[in-house]
């Protein structure tokens, strides 16, 4: 079993990947206590053999005869293409102050293809949040920076904005008990997961968790080598 550290900058939990042998299994009690358990056929998990503590948002491999982190990532620090990155997709999205929106985005380079260049994810969130409400202007962003024919060009990924124009907000009621600034709006807050091989095609795909209000929703992006793509599979539960 092995079990590595992603870095996170959402105040949320960090994750990894578990790699399991084909006889075992790894189990929850739904409050987020994870223990590795040898697995009998006839009779399901026994006896828990390895207890992992707190079992965080992560990605489980089990079955297959190839490594699921062909090669690594790291975070580094934003530079300033990053931060332009996001704000021109604040600004594409009718965010209503683009240029003094607070961007801190968390940064991650790896080989996607293995061909040796390197890729970025920008990832940004900004603004509250509290339940199905969020605050004008709160902002979730994804990018990815790739070198396609010799150019550096940013695939959007993901991206929903708080403007307060949004056309259903008139048939809702406002909430000032809680806040004058929060508005009806879901504004999901995007993290990431993992970013690990999971087909064995030695291509990586990104995984990510989506969070609103009594929601949590998986999704896995999967990219080709062309201008293409992602190929995007999610699976979940919410309201």
């Amino acid at each position: 079993m092995w079990r590595q550290q992603v870095p996170d900058r959402n105040d949320a939990a960090t994750a990894g990947v578990v790699s399991l042998d084909s006889g075992e299994s790894l189990s929850t009690d739904g409050w987020g206590e994870a223990e590795l358990c040898s697995l009998d056929p006839q009779v399901g998990p026994l006896k828990p053999t390895v207890s992992l503590g707190t079992f965080h948002p992560g990605v489980a491999v089990s079955g297959v005869d190839f490594d699921p982190r062909p090669r690594p990532f790291v975070e580094v620090a934003p530079e300033p293409a990053h931060i332009d990155a996001v704000r021109s997709v604040l600004q594409e999205q009718d965010h209503p102050d683009p240029v003094g929106a607070a961007i801190d985005p968390q940064v991650l380079r790896f080989d996607l293809e293995g061909d040796g260049v390197d890729e970025v994810l920008i990832l940004a969130n900004g603004g509250e949040r509290q339940a199905y409400l969020s605050t004008i202007g709160t902002y979730s962003v994804g990018v990815l920076r790739r070198l396609i024919d010799g150019v550096v060009q940013n695939k959007l990924l993901h991206a929903t904005v708080t403007t307060g124009n949004e056309s259903y907000l008139d048939d809702r009621p406002e909430v000032p008990e809680i806040s004058e600034d929060l508005v009806s709006v879901v504004n999901p807050l995007r993290r990431l997961i993992d970013i690990v091989d999971l087909n064995g095609d030695g291509h990586m795909e990104i995984v990510a968790e989506v969070v609103y209000f009594e929601s949590s929703v998986y999704s896995i992006l999967e990219f080709d080598t062309s201008t293409v793509g992602p190929y995007s599979w999610t699976l979940g539960c919410g309201p």
